[in-house]
């Protein structure tokens, strides 16, 4: 079996089943997580919506109403995508190339008129609004469901990124908590889990790889990619 990142040294700042992946491929990982996450109470109808957005599997494990009602449910990439499958219900529309919640805005609009739909939008206490504004500006009526809240680390682990060849973000929240907890962003290349992570990461002058898709294939592409280079 060929190694394509054997050798590499690679922190993950989150695993979401991406260090067994990379392993696999050869890379020593490190895991420091730099948030933690808990369920908020809630209580919806799902029945009186025509669609829910989920933008992470992570939602969707946390939502607590049956996916089996009337309204469809699109998701932002194949890792959300699954977890809806493994609840039993079916995804209507998923984006054919990652770029994120605004992908997902883009690819729902063209293939659906919104205007007075009413569309769900379960997601963590820290959810860029970039589903609310976008469904919006197409005419559709968009709840936000709260349904996790995220809880920083108090610190990172005592040399944990020294060495690395590599740091994987995989939300804007990691990059300013991994910078407020002391971590150097240009010790090491970044990969950013999706475009909106590359951009918290160019706002702080960092030019990461950016993951093809939202998950451990991803991730993996987005490391081999950076060897390449």
């Amino acid at each position: 079996m060929t190694a394509p990142l054997g050798g590499r040294v690679v922190l993950l700042t989150r695993d979401e089943g991406f260090a067994e992946a990379l392993r696999a491929r050869g890379a020593e990982v490190r895991v420091a997580p730099l948030l933690d996450f808990a369920p908020v109470e809630h209580a919806v109808d799902p029945g009186g919506f025509d669609w829910i957005v989920f933008t992470s599997p992570r939602a969707v494990a946390y939502y607590r109403a049956p996916l089996s009602g009337g309204a469809r449910i699109a998701c932002v990439g194949r890792a959300t995508a699954r977890a809806v499958v493994a609840r039993g219900a079916e995804v209507a529309v998923l984006p054919a190339e990652s770029g994120g919640a605004a992908a997902l805005v883009s690819e729902l609009t063209r293939r659906e008129d919104l205007r007075g739909r009413r569309v769900l939008f379960p997601c963590g206490d820290r959810a860029l609004a970039v589903v609310e504004e976008g469904l919006a500006a197409a005419g559709a009526r968009v709840t936000r469901l709260v349904v996790y809240r995220a809880v920083d680390a108090a610190s990172l682990p005592p040399g944990i990124a020294r060495g690395v060849d590599a740091v994987v973000f995989a939300s804007p929240s990691a990059v300013a908590v991994f910078t407020a907890l002391g971590g150097d962003l240009a010790a090491a290349r970044a990969v950013a889990i999706g475009p909106t992570t590359a951009r918290a990461l160019a706002a702080r002058g960092i030019e990461a790889a950016v993951a093809p898709t939202p998950d451990a294939e991803g991730v993996v592409a987005a490391l081999i990619s950076m060897e390449d280079r």
